[in-house]
């Protein structure tokens, strides 16, 4: 008697959080990225399948913006008591862009055709760009929100805002999972609080509104 192969259930599940509350806002540069790390289970050798971007109604919500993926830097921890590494190869191979509508919404990405594997986790990345008829004039923003990141002084001391802007959330935790690209370096990111202190969010805790969901065999 021939014994057939035991067939395996495809299950999917949220990689990172899916209830959020946006608390701030995340203010950039044309040409600047920010990411959160997405931890994963290695032993489900799962694959990433959409990932969801959070945009608030201020800026140009309708502004494209640009999706990668990246892999773990195994050579780099910036924080021994949350052993968090940096950013690492990028797995994404073409140009993957999105844009909201209205705001205060998600941007759902499918990016299930990529199969991209996740091993113990991966970077989602989100980067403002000039291109694909976006506007070069930045929009004027009279009032700021309590909590924000803004990726230059300009945006901070003018208050003009480029393209589409990424809600933040308190919703990971305590552990900062957040970093910034500027000039091809990554950077963890520091937070403007009312009172214009820099924090590390490996400290206080508030990351991107961002997660995704992956599928994987059981």
């Amino acid at each position: 008697m021939v014994k057939s192969a035991r067939k395996h259930k495809v299950k999917h599940d949220i990689l990172g959080r899916k209830k959020l509350k946006c608390i701030g806002s995340c203010y950039q540069a044309y040409g600047e990225e920010i990411a959160i790390f997405l931890e994963s289970d290695p032993e489900r050798n799962g694959i990433l399948n959409e990932a969801f971007f959070y945009l608030t109604n201020e800026g140009t919500p309708t502004s494209k913006f640009r999706i990668h993926v990246y892999g773990i830097d195994t050579s780099s921890k910036l924080d021994k008591q949350f052993n968090i590494p940096l950013p690492g190869k990028e797995l994404t191979d073409t140009d993957i862009v999105a844009n909201g509508l209205i705001g205060n919404d998600w941007v759902k990405v499918d990016l299930s055709s990529k199969k991209i594997k996740l091993g113990r986790g991966v970077f989602l990345s989100m980067e403002w760009v000039l291109d694909f008829g976006n506007s070069e004039e930045p929009v004027y923003q009279k009032d700021f929100q309590k909590y924000y990141v803004a990726g230059s002084e300009e945006i901070m001391q003018r208050h003009l805002i480029n393209g589409q802007v990424l809600g933040l959330t308190w919703g990971y935790g305590i552990q900062g999972l957040m970093f910034h690209k500027n000039h091809d370096e990554w950077y963890p990111v520091s937070l403007i609080t009312p009172n214009r202190h820099l924090l590390y969010t490996s400290m206080h805790g508030i990351n991107p509104m961002i997660y995704a969901t992956y599928s994987y065999s059981k």
